[in-house]
């Protein structure tokens, strides 16, 4: 990647597109997903295929928030019109409850925040109702009792934002339950019985 002293915003630009570069050839044929290989996920191959492709939204939707660019934005625009299309090769699927795939959606939600003149506005009507279709199966089954809550909050957030219909009641629901895990001085647990440390500046505070 060369020299990087990551001193001005436009340093962290190039970092990001320097990380999402090498994935190019990874994309599968439908644009969904990004196979990498062996991941050693305890899911299925097309959820880690998910996994890979969300996760670089968290850092694409800044990047286009903030008037940066790549010619990758195209095939990954593309990956979700396929991805939410259920007649499309490249369809995410139907989740069940507790499903890797709750903890995607949020990446999606983040966008729609961030730059939804990027990601929602491009889209026709049927591409955007299957997107606000896909995503909304989160408020349909339960997640796991700790930071995964914020994953429905910023899916209907994302939602709201762009006019889509939403789930107040489960914002208001999951943000009430977030409340109960606060132990003070800024500190969270991450649910019931589990870790403090780095769930509270990496998940509950991020999230937040």
């Amino acid at each position: 990647m060369g020299q990087n002293s990551l001193d001005r915003k436009q340093d962290i630009e190039r970092l990001l597109i320097e990380m999402w570069k090498p994935l190019a050839p990874y994309y599968d044929e439908t644009n969904s997903r990004i196979r990498v290989g062996q991941t050693a996920a305890a899911y299925s191959e097309d959820v880690a295929g998910l996994e890979c492709f969300s996760r670089v939204l968290w850092g694409a939707a800044p990047l286009l928030a903030s008037n940066g660019s790549t010619d990758l934005w195209s095939k990954h625009l593309q990956g979700i019109v396929n991805g939410t299309d259920p007649q499309s090769e490249g369809y995410w699927g139907e989740i069940q409850d507790y499903d890797q795939r709750i903890v995607e959606m949020a990446a999606f939600g983040y966008t729609l925040c961030l730059a939804p003149e990027h990601v929602w506005e491009p889209l026709t009507a049927e591409q955007k109702e299957n997107l606000a279709n896909w995503l909304s199966q989160i408020n349909k089954h339960p997640a796991h009792d700790c930071n995964w809550l914020f994953f429905a909050v910023i899916v209907n957030i994302g939602l709201k934002k762009v006019g889509a219909r939403y789930d107040q009641e489960t914002i208001d629901q999951n943000l009430k339950r977030i409340d109960d895990f606060y132990l003070g001085d800024g500190w969270y647990k991450d649910g019931e019985v589990a870790h403090v440390d780095y769930y509270t500046p990496f998940a509950l505070h991020y999230y937040g």
